[in-house]
């Protein structure tokens, strides 16, 4: 149900997976009078129409009634040191390098040193006209630079204070490409600049701060680019020593200097001298990005140290709402395994936050939910990103979902690695500690006019206990911190549809379960497929580069592919060696969204004895020629096999799709050179592969191809071939697990 913004209800936890007694932390916000918060277990399973969701209230935990409250959230990325204690009586000269990215329509501020009695300040306003200010009591003295700063062209910024002389001096230098008349220069202004006192505080890539309901500090006037190297020196400089500091200010001595080129996987903004106190970056700007000194001669800052020490803000970052607790829910000891939801309800609106109860003791299947790929497509605003319009991605209307429309009238609660930031940069970074309004059960996704990511993954818990198969449940965000630990006891892995987003922790994870003699059923399509990171001290926030192949909606700037958390080559994992074929047998063909997506055809390696256990009870040729999404189950992302890219010999195919209309495209890995053959009507490769293959150890792989698969699986009631299939392939290799 949604209201009004003043009528509705947000909501998110402090984690994504508990053990049974932990206590649950919720950060609600909503106008409503009164709030009822609860923990319900949430269900999907099918007819022959639709995926219909329910939910059942969990009787060990008390609901909680409370008064509903707004809670602001304030966007936008920032650098603040605090403590300082510098005496600056005689003046000083501050320097910065800078690459903007976008001029904000009300301005914006690049760095701010405020002292006892006033402010030092560097801004530029909507057409990229460039301000050095000082306020001191009630005195205002400026100076304006000549020429405007160009969008993504460096530019060294250095400002003179000059109390005893009376004079502002701002030099400009740019640094990229000049054209005529874009030379350097210093502009001054006289006026009365005594009275600053000792500096406190430093600002950078805002303006001032206010607080979030939590006491945290939140920027205002937040700065869209790159910021290189703040630095301050002691004393002022004339025109002559300002244009040559400009070039390189490094030799000259520092009374006060910060470093953005170290400490990438952190908030700590690191001072480099005496009295430079390390600061905070707020919000999540983007590390390890490229400097000022950056030559192009490397493209990995361990190979060129000091060409990285920008950071990149942006005036819509955000890592974390900021929202105060407002509810605790302590669960149960004894509470089992699964997929659990906060749900928050106001007297207008709801919203349910999905939590995992991990697993306390081996035994049965393990259920990993794909958290890391939630986080990637987290309030995605994909109609900005792909035209839907007219008859090119899909003959069917797409049609925004109420949450889809929240997402767009909300825009304050972040974005999805699928985005691009207002300056038109790329998202790298995705934090779970906002509302993330598509991690919902009710959530339905526009192009495909079905339950998509958590909405569609909540029929395979649901599955497994209809079939009553013992069964546990995990996260990504669990894998990736505990590694195979968080494996142990259990034989069999089910992975969730669309699982595209893994890291190397990840991986290692489960191809040791398989060196061990496990087993995985990858019950979806294009998985494995993107280098993801999340640094244990943050493990809400997950981290991506898109590299330059891929299927993508960005690409990285040359030379930013490194993580800045896990320092490592981003991309695709096919490009670091790790093609998922390696893993599951099949890796990403194509992706397409028709009314006539098809099932599968058995082939003749279906016949081999190796594989009769799949069909017991399938009795067509044609399995999956229906389902509640996009008709088929070979449909949305689908994966094939390839030899070449590591599909083990000893794979069988044992169903292939049937052909795939125009709408299916290659995924562009795949297509190395310009070429008309790239739909699912004229390349043979616009498929999906059923794979089934044993590994040395004795447990095996079944991947059915994917992402629509569990739309099949759930359609009638469970009571179909594709759900009868995957049944066989799992009490198979639990059978196999057991006796080994």
């Amino acid at each position: 149900m949604v209201g009004t913004s003043e009528q509705e209800t947000f909501a998110y936890c402090d984690r994504l997976d508990y053990a049974p007694g932990d206590t649950v932390r919720v950060h609600a916000s909503s106008g409503s009078e009164r709030l009822r918060v609860s923990l319900v277990r949430p269900r999907a399973d099918g007819d022959t129409e639709r995926i219909r969701h329910r939910h059942e209230p969990v009787a060990a935990v008390e609901p909680q009634e409370t008064p509903g409250s707004l809670q602001p959230t304030t966007v936008g990325s920032f650098g603040l040191v605090e403590g300082l204690d510098a005496d600056v009586a005689d003046g000083l000269t501050v320097v910065v390098h800078a690459w903007p990215t976008r001029f904000a329509g009300d301005g914006s501020t690049l760095l701010s040193l405020t002292g006892d009695q006033g402010t030092v300040e560097l801004t530029v306003d909507a057409n990229g006209i460039l301000t050095g200010r000082v306020r001191t009591g009630d005195r205002v003295v400026e100076v304006v630079a000549e020429a405007a700063l160009q969008l993504r062209h460096w530019v060294t910024l250095a400002l003179s204070v000059d109390p005893a002389g009376g004079m502002l001096r701002l030099h400009v230098r740019p640094l990229d490409r000049l054209v005529p008349g874009d030379l350097p220069r210093t502009t001054e202004a006289s006026g009365t600049l005594a009275g600053l006192g000792p500096l406190r505080r430093l600002l950078l890539a805002a303006g001032g701060t206010t607080t979030a309901p939590d006491g945290s500090p939140r920027g205002t006037g937040c700065f869209d680019g790159k910021l290189d190297s703040p630095t301050v020196l002691a004393g002022p400089r004339d025109a002559d020593a300002l244009a040559d500091l400009a070039v390189d200010p490094r030799p000259h001595a520092a009374l006060l200097a910060w470093d953005l080129g170290t400490d990438f996987a952190t908030t700590i903004l690191r001072g480099t001298t005496d009295g430079a106190e390390d600061g905070l970056l707020v919000n999540a700007p983007t590390r390890n990005v490229t400097g000022r000194w950056w030559d192009a001669t490397e493209v990995d800052h361990r190979l060129a140290p000091g060409q990285y020490g920008a950071a990149h803000f942006h005036s819509d970052d955000l890592e974390d709402c900021g929202w105060t607790v407002t509810h605790e829910l302590v669960l149960p000891d004894d509470l089992a395994s699964g997929v659990y939801a906060v749900l928050v309800e106001g007297s207008d609106s709801v919203d349910h936050v999905p939590v995992v109860v991990r697993p306390q003791a081996p035994g049965g299947v393990l259920f990993l939910l794909p958290t890391f790929s939630y986080l990637a497509y987290a309030n995605a605003r994909l109609a900005e990103e792909f035209d839907y319009s007219g008859d090119v991605l899909t003959n069917r209307d797409v049609i925004p979902s109420d949450r889809d429309k929240q997402i767009y009238a909300h825009r304050e609660f972040g974005s999805s690695l699928y985005d691009h930031h207002t300056d038109g940069s790329g998202v790298c970074y995705s934090s779970h500690l906002r509302p993330i309004l598509n991690m919902r059960w009710d959530f339905r996704s526009a192009i495909q006019d079905a339950p998509r990511h958590f909405a569609a993954d909540l029929v395979i818990p649901t599955w497994l206990e209809h079939l009553g198969l013992e069964h546990s449940v995990t996260t990504d965000h669990a894998l990736h911190e505990q590694g195979l630990d968080a494996l142990a006891g259990h034989r069999v892995l089910v992975t969730g549809s669309h699982p595209e987003y893994w890291s190397k922790r990840m991986l290692d994870a489960a191809q040791a379960l398989l060196d061990d003699g496990g087993s995985i059923v990858y019950l979806g399509g294009n998985g494995f497929y993107w280098v993801t990171s999340a640094d244990l001290d943050r493990p809400h926030l997950v981290e991506m580069r898109r590299g330059h192949q891929g299927i993508r909606t960005w690409q990285s700037e040359p030379g930013e592919t490194v993580m800045s958390q896990s320092v490592e080559e981003g991309g695709l994992w096919r490009l670091r060696g790790r093609a998922p074929n390696l893993l599951v047998g099949i890796g990403m063909a194509a992706q397409g969204w028709d009314d006539a997506t098809p099932g599968f055809e058995r082939t003749e390696a279906s016949r081999d004895e190796r594989v009769a256990f799949l069909f017991e009870g399938v009795d067509r040729d044609v399995i999956g020629d229906y389902g509640l999404v996009l008709g088929g189950a070979a449909g949305d992302e689908i994966d094939r096999a390839d030899v070449s890219l590591g599909t083990p010999r000893n794979a069988l195919v044992v169903a292939t799709s049937q052909p795939h209309s125009a709408y299916y495209l290659a995924s562009n890995e795949n297509v190395p050179a310009p070429t008309p053959l790239i739909n699912g009507t004229n390349n043979p490769d616009v498929r999906a592969d059923v794979t089934f293959f044993e590994t040395p150890a004795g447990g095996a792989v079944l991947s059915t191809a994917a992402i629509s698969w569990t739309g099949s699986l759930a359609y009638d009631g469970f009571d179909n071939d594709v759900a009868r299939l995957t049944e066989n392939g799992v009490r198979e290799l639990l059978a196999r697990s057991t006796s080994g």
